[in-house]
């Protein structure tokens, strides 16, 4: 059994917190369901009950020089890390894109496990992914922290069995607003991984141990926090069921990367004002104050429009200089969706020398691309 890192590792979230199941998908319910709040949204598909596997086969073939899709239906590296590295691989539903499809290449994911809609892939493809990312140094598990997650990774390296690549299991988590006593203060993985991805891809490529690239997840995963608002949810094309419902005129805060989160409604307001209090929430949770250096992103859920993610960001980036904490790396835009949601997620990383080191190390993928002074894309 792999040793689980980071502050999240010990315990999953309860059931009913992570990556559910859905039912079965059905060429008739492409579109939302009727009385649903996100009714007006459908989407261009063929059959929905073929979603996953073509879009996986289109993901390949859109980003020929740098993914490869297998026989199996994992999204690895066209050219694969040398030997003697450590390996990096994630297994998530789909429904997120870029991530984590988009983040398959150097200085990031070696292998993405692909599962349905916000469904965690089964264990024996978990598995099948592990072999195929060993390049003889072992393999970091990376998990986001949903209980479906959790337990099919577990599972997954049971499977290998001792005659399996020596692999640990990384439980990672910064959704500030779903660590709760009723859940021992475990937060739930989010749109701010983003920075624990790239730091922790940018380590392994650089030679580090398997023990040292799950201290650096965790680390990075420590230091980072995130925070979502959404203004309108959309619906699951398999099932039509809609991701979140949000009152006319109000802002729902801390739906999480599913829109499932209970949160809390805010009234209407500027992007600005929206801004500063995001940026106060995550400022209280990092424990971040002058001096203090940090990374910023703002996630745009789907379907907000350039100008308002450009908008908020500014506002992130205003409202920390008003506090006197140095902004040393930032990125907006499309990292991980909610399908077509209309939201947006501010992510923060306080980080140290180590921290930023890594996150200024080249990388190159489809969503991310960096020679070498930190990451555009």
């Amino acid at each position: 059994m792999a040793t689980g890192t980071g502050a999240a590792a010990s315990r999953p979230l309860p059931a009913g917190a992570g990556e559910p199941t859905r039912g079965k998908p059905t060429a008739g319910n492409a579109g939302p369901r009727p009385g649903a709040s996100c009714s007006q949204r459908r989407y261009l598909v063929n059959d929905p009950g073929r979603l996953r596997d073509e879009l996986i086969q289109g993901y390949a073939a859109t980003w020929p020089g740098l993914l490869r899709r297998t026989s199996e239906g994992l999204i690895v590296r066209r050219r694969r890390k040398r030997r003697g590295r450590v390996s990096l691989l994630i297994g998530n539903g789909i429904g997120h894109e870029p991530a984590m499809m988009g983040l398959v290449g150097h200085g990031l994911f070696d292998v993405n496990v692909p599962g349905g809609i916000f469904a965690a892939p089964p264990p024996a493809a978990i598995a099948h992914g592990i072999r195929e990312a060993d390049r003889g140094a072992g393999v970091l598990v990376c998990v986001s922290n949903h209980s479906g997650d959790v337990l099919n990774a577990e599972m997954a390296v049971e499977l290998l069995g001792p005659s399996g690549p020596a692999c640990k299991i990384a439980v990672l988590g910064e959704d500030i607003s779903s660590g709760n006593a009723a859940n021992g203060g475990q937060r739930r993985g989010g749109p701010g991984l983003f920075f624990v991805w790239k730091i922790t891809g940018a380590a392994a490529e650089a030679g580090y141990d398997l023990e040292g690239c799950a201290r650096v997840a965790a680390l990075a995963s420590d230091r980072s926090g995130s925070l979502s608002a959404t203004i309108r949810g959309t619906v699951n094309p398999e099932t039509g069921q809609p991701t979140a419902d949000v009152p006319d005129g109000q802002i729902l805060l801390g739906t999480g990367v599913h829109g499932d989160g209970t949160g809390s409604l805010l009234d209407w307001t500027s992007a600005r004002k929206l801004s500063c209090v995001m940026v106060d929430r995550l400022a209280a949770a990092l424990s971040l104050g002058p001096d203090d250096r940090c990374l910023t992103m703002v996630n745009d859920a789907g379907a907000m429009s350039v100008a308002e993610t450009t908008l908020v960001h500014m506002g992130v980036l205003q409202e920390l200089h008003r506090r006197g904490v140095a902004v040393v790396g930032s990125w907006a835009g499309r990292y991980a969706t909610t399908l077509a949601t209309a939201g947006l997620a501010v992510g923060l990383c306080k980080v140290d020398d180590e921290l930023l080191r890594l996150w200024r190390a080249p990388c190159h993928a489809p969503a991310l691309s960096s020679w070498g002074s930190g990451p555009v894309g």
